[in-house]
């Protein structure tokens, strides 16, 4: 090796080690399912899709889909999704389109795995007099499912015709 190489070598293996500790963007699509382990809720199941964009500032915006089943039927339904993250963890608030500035109360509160695959966290939506918080993990992948994509249609056809 000559001499040349060795400061060539040593940017490299500086540049790999930051590299590493760099947290993976979240930006595309999840999906998670979960059966409720709620004691209010027996049977009930609950998918979810995600479509996440993160900036440079870890502001994190997109849209989540949701289907449920069971005793609080959620049937099917499309929200806007605003939140941050900071290195391994992230929130974001669940935004219907037409709230109307009504304050948002339903949310996600979690961590990225290291690898940058998996979302895991909790849900939480705000009932009248109480909430449900369900732990919930998303797994980086496409979503397939007929009902969340019409979910996310709609929100864009109801939410520009609103505008």
């Amino acid at each position: 090796m000559n001499w040349l190489q060795v400061p060539a070598l040593v940017l490299a293996a500086t540049l790999a080690a930051c590299a590493k500790d760099q947290p993976r963007s979240i930006s595309g699509t999840w999906t998670a399912h979960a059966e409720s382990k709620l004691k209010d809720c027996p049977g009930c199941e609950y998918w979810a899709g995600l479509d996440l964009f993160e900036n440079k500032q870890g502001v994190v915006t997109g849209v989540i889909s949701q289907v449920g089943s069971g005793r609080f039927d959620l049937t099917s339904d499309g929200q806007y999704v605003l939140g941050a993250r900071r290195s391994d963890s992230i929130t974001f608030v669940l935004q219907p389109c037409g709230s109307r500035g009504e304050p948002v109360v339903n949310r996600f509160t979690g961590h990225i795995s290291p690898r940058g695959d998996t979302l895991r966290g909790e849900i939480v939506w705000s009932l009248r007099t109480d909430s449900l918080h369900m732990p919930l993990t998303f797994i980086r992948g496409p979503i397939q499912d007929t009902l969340m994509v019409h979910s996310f249609e709609w929100l864009a056809r109801g939410c520009y015709a609103a505008a």
